[in-house]
């Protein structure tokens, strides 16, 4: 099983799966009030777009989005470019011991996956 990034999916959902669709509204709704709270701008996610879709660089990608994702909370910058030990990084080490997985989703909106 792979991991993809898609773009638009707002877009394909209210064409073929209206529930899909807000559900996906209503995560995206949850990460703009937290992007807002830390003074960025909303997430907004186009009703009508062309859908992109890319292969990402396997689950282990995620940990260097998750590492990207905890400096932007507690510092408000981005890191300095990761390496393959990015899942060992202090800071978000710090964002699992701070949020246990019930707490994780109103802080980090779709962020603890």
């Amino acid at each position: 099983m792979g991991l993809s990034i898609e773009v638009g999916i707002i877009a394909d959902l209210l064409k073929h799966d209206e529930e899909g669709a807000g559900h996906f509204q209503e995560e995206f709704a949850t990460l703009s009030r937290y992007l807002t709270s830390v003074h960025l701008k909303a997430h907004i996610d186009p009703p009508e777009v062309d859908v992109w879709s890319g292969d990402m660089y396997g689950y282990s990608g995620l940990h260097y989005l998750r590492r990207i994702a905890s400096h932007l909370h507690y510092s408000g910058r981005l890191p300095e470019p990761g390496d393959e030990n990015a899942g060992e990084d202090p800071t978000l080490k710090r964002y699992y011991s701070d949020f246990d997985q019930s707490d994780a989703r109103s802080a980090f909106g779709t962020f603890d996956h």
